[in-house]
């Protein structure tokens, strides 16, 4: 079974188990996975021949995405473009290096050339040759097909013009004109007329039938390197080492537009039109190829390349691509798709999908990339559970199971519930539903949609695999599902394999109880956002009767003199305490949290919720977070992404805090979060409000702190008078916790 039609059947196969006949399946949008890929090439391949051997020549086969080229060693390859897989490689082989390849129009056989003074031609589908032409004395140099592909022409070593039946290798005609050292050929669209460029400077068109000149011109003021027909038969494309690129038109052969190409190249090689006849390619000995725009001469595309120089181009059959070979066997891969509108790079989409079935084929390409391969019905069903629904089926019973009621109450949308199923699935049998190797993640969604278009009919779903899912679920406890509430869904969604990687680290986790997992996803207004009016001290009041002029309530102003005077002297006047107009840019922060056994219960569970909404917050605001566990010689980590916020739940320490020791080590950390703007980053202390006591605590500028209470007590913290900005919380000021941490951060 061909790669193509295993894909086929592999879509087919998964559209049947919810109940749809899949139609014909569209061509996926490909590009190829080739070694050497950088920048706008996406890849080379390196043909058999040697370094410095002599140049490549090629054609590509627009059917199986192949590339048929040769060069030094005499036998001409085909190797498959999205892989590099060598498909098949000549029966025989020339005698001596090839000097050009001439792919068909109609992609079925292959001309080679060789320095032996032999022409041959092969089966392009599996390379046996079919046919020998020889002319001992008078060796070709270039090859050139018609484009009903039944007549090969070619360009001799005495500049002799000579065209061949492909059929049966009987020549036709030769013809020596006038031309001096022919460079290149190209047949008409029609396959009326022969036109040929030669080192002479001029271009000469002949009749294709018989062989006679129908015209000649001097077309450029050094030798033509380079001619191409535009698809629609209008335009002659000539390249010339006057490095210039002439448009002719066919009707009267007048010049109608030229433009300067390469011009700092010696030696320039060849001009091919896209297939649309938009676009002309041209490559040079400058190490450029490039692309441009035939209604005004635009560069539109510049690509380098190390080799010397570039001896042949080819267009992909959709334009989307070029392939160029430099000497050495080398072949390179150019990606041109920035050429087209964003929107035409899609297949198009036959017809919307169900509500119910609209996610999943991006969610079965979630899965393929993680290697895991369910069908596409215990898919369906295990998204519905892990939604809340009940699919129909022997399924409906893990509805009923605690592991999947714990995860449906995460209410989580579509794309993070793929990490949930990837959960599920990740000790399950599944082999049965691996797909064809070709067929990539990339291409699945377009095929499997339109496949879920087609036909209905009755569904054949595999027998799910119960015992298997009631064992996953087992594993589905408080611990697990504090994971799952600590990444959050946002980053499950953007990483579906998160929870799976990450899973082991659950027995490290508390079980959070309900509040922690109601706050968990809270955000605080950063300064430079919508930011809320800091407060500042243990009252935390948006306004101050203290305060620098530049802070006063604008409503102040607006009193009368004397009226202003005595408010200001009894102390009544309002000021903001920062400037509601200032859009300070936010800050990255460190942060000292108290691990140690005073903070165990219910401390640390106001603590590291704080914490995690801290980093969150910064997270989301693209900063990273410095942590610093203060707990005997504590650790430092830098938080920067979703995974690293379990280091705030997972750290312990049954040592003390040394606070001076932690307060040190913060101070020097920020210096390398500082990005040069002022104010530093600040430190931010979540401890209990008897932190520091026993220690002789330095002075920091930036300092803040949050002071949990122990139940029953109401204390000042020790460290308050060391803080700029400190809260103080209780139990019951935990409703007003994200203003709190807001008048805190900012």
């Amino acid at each position: 079974m061909s790669g193509d039609s295993a894909i086929a059947a592999y879509i087919a196969r998964q559209a049947a188990t919810l109940g749809r006949r899949c139609k014909e399946l569209p061509r996926p949008p490909w590009q190829p996975r080739l070694p050497n890929a950088k920048g706008h090439c996406l890849g080379m391949l390196q043909g058999s021949g040697a370094h410095g051997a002599s140049p490549a020549s090629m054609g590509w086969r627009a059917d199986d995405r192949s590339l048929i080229a040769g060069g030094s060693t005499g036998r001409p390859w085909c190797r498959h473009l999205e892989t590099g897989a060598l498909l098949w490689e000549g029966s025989e082989s020339h005698d001596r290096p090839l000097v050009h390849v001439a792919l068909s129009p109609d992609g079925a056989r292959l001309a080679t050339a060789s320095a032996d003074a032999t022409v041959r031609v092969w089966n392009a589908a599996n390379g046996r040759c079919a046919l020998h032409c020889a002319d001992r004395n008078n060796p070709a140099q270039r090859l050139c097909w018609s484009n009903d592909s039944q007549r090969l022409a070619a360009i001799l070593a005495d500049d002799t013009l000579r065209i061949w039946d492909a059929r049966s290798g009987q020549p036709l005609f030769n013809r020596k004109g006038d031309q001096d050292t022919l460079r290149c050929l190209a047949w008409s669209p029609d396959d009326r007329w022969l036109a040929s460029g030669a080192a002479d400077r001029s271009v000469c068109v002949w009749d294709a039938r018989s062989g006679e000149c129908v015209t000649r011109w001097s077309a450029h003021e050094n030798w033509v390197s380079g001619l191409a027909w535009s698809p629609d038969g209008r335009w002659l494309a000539t390249l010339g080492n006057d490095h210039r690129l002439c448009l002719w038109d066919v009707a009267d052969w007048r010049l109608v537009r030229h433009w300067p190409a390469h011009p700092q190249a010696r030696f320039l090689r060849g001009v091919i039109w896209s297939p649309d006849g938009r676009w002309l390619a041209s490559a040079a000995r400058d190490g450029t190829l490039r692309v441009w725009d035939v209604a005004d001469g635009r560069e539109l595309l510049c690509y380098a390349f190390p080799e010397a120089y570039v001896w042949e181009l080819v267009w992909s059959p959709d334009g989307r691509f070029l392939i160029s070979s430099h000497e050495g066997d080398v072949y390179r891969f150019w990606d041109c798709r920035a050429l087209f509108p964003a929107a035409s790079l899609e297949l198009a989409v036959p017809a919307p999908l169900p509500a119910e079935w609209a996610g999943l084929p991006r969610a079965l390409a979630s899965l393929h990339r993680l290697k895991q391969y369910p069908s596409l019905s215990l898919l369906c069903d295990l998204l519905r559970l892990c939604s809340g629904g009940e699919p129909e089926g022997l399924l409906a019973v893990l509805s009923l199971h605690p592991g999947m009621r714990r995860l449906a109450d995460l209410r989580w949308p579509l794309a993070a519930r793929i990490g949930l199923v990837a959960l599920l699935l990740r000790a399950l049998p599944l082999n049965d539903w691996r797909p064809p190797p070709r067929l990539q993640a990339s291409d699945l969604p377009a095929l499997l949609h339109a496949a879920l278009t087609g036909e209905s009919i009755e569904p054949t779903p595999p027998e799910p695999p119960l015992a298997a899912l009631y064992r996953t679920l087992a594993a589905i406890d408080e611990r697990g599902v504090s994971l799952l509430v600590i990444l959050g869904a946002d980053a499950v969604a953007a990483d579906p394999g998160l929870p799976l990687r990450l899973w082991r680290r659950r027995d490290d986790l508390p079980a959070l109880n309900g509040w922690q997992r109601r706050w968990m996803d809270g955000r605080i207004p950063l300064a430079g956002q919508d930011t809320v009016a800091q407060g500042g001290g243990a009252g935390g009041d948006d306004l101050l009767t203290r305060g620098q002029w530049r802070d006063l309530c604008p409503t102040q102003l607006a009193l009368p003199a004397p009226v202003l005077l005595n408010r200001y002297l009894h102390r009544e006047l309002l000021y903001y305490t920062h400037d509601r107009s200032e859009r300070r840019p936010p800050r990255s922060a460190v942060l000292v949290l108290d691990v140690s056994p005073p903070c165990f219960g219910p401390v640390e569970s106001v603590t590291r919720l704080a914490a995690h909404i801290i980093t969150g917050s910064l997270l989301a605001a693209r900063l990273p977070v410095a942590l610093i566990t203060a707990g005997g010689l504590g650790a430092v980590a830098k938080l920067e992404q979703p995974a690293d916020k379990l280091e705030i739940w997972t750290s312990r320490s049954q040592e003390p805090a040394r606070a001076a020791h932690s307060l040190r080590l913060a101070d020097s950390l920020r210096e390398l979060l500082h990005d040069g703007r002022e104010p530093q980053p600040p430190i931010v202390v979540l401890s209990h409000a008897w932190f520091g006591a026993e220690e002789t605590i330095d002075r920091l500028p930036g300092l803040r702190g949050l002071f949990v209470q122990y139940p029953g007590q109401r204390v000042r913290p020790v460290l308050a008078d060391h803080c700029e900005r400190w809260v103080s919380l209780a139990a019951q000021d935990m409703g007003d916790l994200l203003n709190r941490l807001g008048r805190l951060l900012n």
